[in-house]
C-alpha cells in the first residue's frame, strides 16, 4: 500500500521539475536548501550525476537487488556518475562492514551517518521512509534516485536499463 501512495505522490511531484525530459523516472526539483544540504553531506561535485538508494547490509532480499541495480548502472555509464548506497542501519553497518558488502557490487560508494538526525533529514529530502521493527528487520523505500544539479529523478521498482538510459541522457547534458 505504501508503494502505491508513493507512486501517486510521485506524479504530483513530477509537475514541479525543471525542463529536463526524462523518459522513465518521475522528476521533481529539490529546494535550494535541500540541495545544499545533500551536496554538503555527500560531498557532491557539480559535474557528476549521482545514482543512489537506501539499504542495509543484513537485508536478505530487497537491498541486494537495489545494490545490483546501482552496480549495473555504474558499470554501463562509468566514471561520469557516482553510485551511492546509503545505509539505513548505521548501528550495524560499520564503515568496514559497508565497504566489505559493497566491494562485491563494484563501484558503489557506501554512505553512513552516525547521527540519526542526519539520516532522518536525508530520508525526508528523498521522501524515503524507514521503519525498524523490534526483530531487527527494517522496512524502507526501494526507490533508486538520480540527481543532476537540483533535478531529482526517482525510480520506484524500475528496470535498471531505464535508469541507465536516463542517466546516459543526463550525463550527455553536461
Amino acid at each position: 500500500m505504501k508503494k502505491y501512495i508513493f507512486v501517486i505522490l510521485s506524479f504530483l511531484f513530477a509537475a514541479h521539475a525543471e525542463s529536463v525530459e526524462i523518459d522513465h523516472g518521475y522528476q521533481t526539483l529539490l529546494s535550494e536548501s535541500d540541495f545544499s544540504y545533500i551536496k554538503e553531506k555527500f560531498g557532491m561535485k557539480e559535474d557528476l550525476v549521482y545514482v543512489l538508494a537506501f539499504g542495509y547490509t543484513s537485508c536478505g532480499y530487497t537491498c541486494p537487488i537495489i545494490a545490483s541495480k546501482l552496480s549495473y548502472v555504474k558499470s554501463k555509464v562509468g566514471n561520469s556518475i557516482d553510485a551511492l548506497f546509503i545505509t539505513v542501519d548505521p548501528k550495524i553497518d560499520t564503515e568496514d562492514r559497508l565497504d566489505s558488502y559493497l566491494s562485491s557490487w563494484g563501484g558503489i560508494r557506501g554512505v553512513r551517518f552516525d547521527d540519526y538526525d542526519d539520516l532522518s533529514k536525508i530520508s525526508q529530502v528523498f521522501k524515503n521512509y524507514i521503519f525498524k521493527y523490534s526483530d531487527g528487520e527494517i522496512d524502507h523505500s526501494d526507490i533508486i534516485y538520480v540527481i543532476k544539479g537540483r533535478v531529482l529523478v526517482f525510480y520506484p521498482n524500475s528496470n535498471p536499463d531505464f535508469i541507465r538510459d536516463d542517466v546516459n541522457f543526463l550525463v550527455g547534458e553536461k
